[in-house]
């Protein structure tokens, strides 16, 4: 079978976004589409000649089909987990072929609508306008819940918050009721996941018991004052109240088997990394490390501003002392190789176009 694949997303899951497009992961990871959803049959899309052409590389060891490759991703599950790097068992490792039957796991990533705005994420609120909201309806009968036949779990979203937008509200209905079984996911901000709301979406079973067996909750920030710099439109005591609720579920065994807390480093909130992991802990969640990837929210001089994994930052050392103080289990990959080695190092060529490319960058106050 050759070697070991990297990654096992190809083989389990999929991933659609906006346009339809489909994937076996996050689009900010991955270029390449094998379908859209909109055009053509999910089946011919799963098993067509883009997606078997990614796993038959795949089983050969090459990560070609990834932007960041083994050492690059960042991609977690709710447990705070690896998608790469971590064991497989042998019975995953025997299913793994070109052809394969219905994902385990759906990722619906297409719903932007969120109720707030991270200063890193994009650049005004978003709500789905009525159009959008009833054509992202039409489907859910027609193509979104078929896709689910095989499904063991469904993930959602990751490009908005799935608490808060109307359609989502009424796939995740749809989806309690057409699959008793099948387990959720969420991605959201944390401002809406309080138990009034899972058990009006029922995702809260009769005998109490969760259907949610996870959740990443971004929040970015260890204190108030610096969350409400960073998400716009957000609500501190929310959040913390819902975790306080989750924590609880997570607790008593009801389903929940944890959650992480996501935190991506800007110059405004680096300097909270140890409160934020010593306030993960506390809530019983699992804290996620990464750095700023700039995928479109900001102008190339916000992006600057607030990239202080970038070497060129003024506070960029005062990172690195940050993270040689932090578990490695926390940190994205990248963020293990800068705080174990610091910056790459660089040819003289590129440190003279670093030095000459520094005199334009604007050293922003926190």
């Amino acid at each position: 079978m050759g070697k070991r694949p990297a990654c096992l997303r190809p083989f389990f899951e999929v991933s659609i976004h906006q346009s339809g497009a489909t994937y076996f992961c996050c689009d900010g990871y991955t270029n390449y589409s094998i379908g859209n959803i909109y055009e053509q049959p999910f089946d011919e899309i799963w098993n067509g000649e883009k997606a078997r052409g990614v796993r038959r590389q795949m089983l050969l060891g090459d990560m070609s089909y990834c932007k960041f490759g083994i050492g690059g991703c960042n991609m977690r599950d709710a447990e705070g987990e690896s998608v790469i790097g971590r064991k497989f068992s042998e019975e995953e490792m025997e299913e793994c072929r070109e052809e394969m039957p219905p994902p385990k796991v759906v990722r619906f990533s297409y719903d932007y609508e969120c109720n707030a705005r991270c200063i890193t994420c994009r650049r005004g609120i978003y709500a789905n306008s009525e159009k959008m909201h009833d054509f992202l309806n039409s489907h859910i009968d027609k193509t979104f819940l078929p896709m689910m036949k095989g499904a063991e779990k469904v993930y959602t979203s990751g490009s908005g918050d799935p608490l808060a937008s109307r359609h989502t509200r009424k796939l995740l209905k749809c989806i309690m009721k057409r699959y008793p079984d099948i387990k959720i996911e969420l991605h959201t901000n944390g401002i809406l996941a309080s138990e009034d709301n899972f058990k009006k979406l029922g995702l809260i079973s009769p005998d109490g018991s969760c259907r949610v067996c996870g959740l990443l909750i971004s929040i970015h920030a260890a204190t108030k004052k610096t969350y409400d710099k960073i998400v716009r439109n957000g609500d501190w005591d929310a959040v913390m109240n819902n975790l306080k609720w989750l924590s609880e579920m997570k607790k008593q065994n009801k389903g929940m088997r944890g959650f992480t807390l996501n935190f991506t480093l800007q110059s405004i909130n680096f300097r909270e990394v140890p409160d934020f992991i010593e306030l993960a802990h506390k809530f019983g969640g699992i804290p996620a490390i990464w750095e700023y990837r700039n995928f479109g929210a900001q102008n190339e001089k916000g992006y600057r501003e607030l990239s202080v994994s970038d070497p060129r930052h003024r506070d960029h050392s005062k990172l690195v002392k940050v993270l040689k103080k932090v578990d490695a289990a926390y940190l994205s990959p990248w963020l293990v190789k800068l705080a174990k080695d610091g910056a790459p190092r660089k040819t003289w060529a590129e440190k003279w176009a670093a030095r000459r490319a520094s005199k334009r960058w604007h050293n922003c106050e926190d």
